[in-house]
């Protein structure tokens, strides 16, 4: 089976942020470098979602690795995966 992957409100806004921060530090081509990574992360999680660790602030939440400097943190429902948000893992720990 596989699920179907829903972002929140917050999920794009932190995906935006990350984006933002890419391009103006590095380019557009780190941008698409990027963008690949989570689309691969995300195709991922749809077919297998309990691949990732539990993350530590709920065990309903997961917790994926996008970038040794990016997380990505989502939570399993019944048939769909809700992105909740990206994790600048450089900013201080939740």
């Amino acid at each position: 089976m596989k699920f179907e992957i829903v972002f929140s409100d917050a999920a794009h806004e932190t995906f935006t942020a990350i984006q933002s921060q890419i391009l103006d530090k590095w380019g557009k081509k780190s941008v698409i470098k990027f963008e690949k990574r989570v689309l691969k992360i995300l195709e991922i999680i749809s077919v297998s979602p309990f691949i990732y660790e539990a993350a530590n602030i709920n065990v309903n939440v997961r917790k994926a690795s996008v970038h040794k400097n990016c997380s990505c943190f989502y939570k399993i429902g019944e048939t769909s995966i809700t992105v909740l948000f990206f994790w600048d893992n450089r900013q201080e720990p939740m």
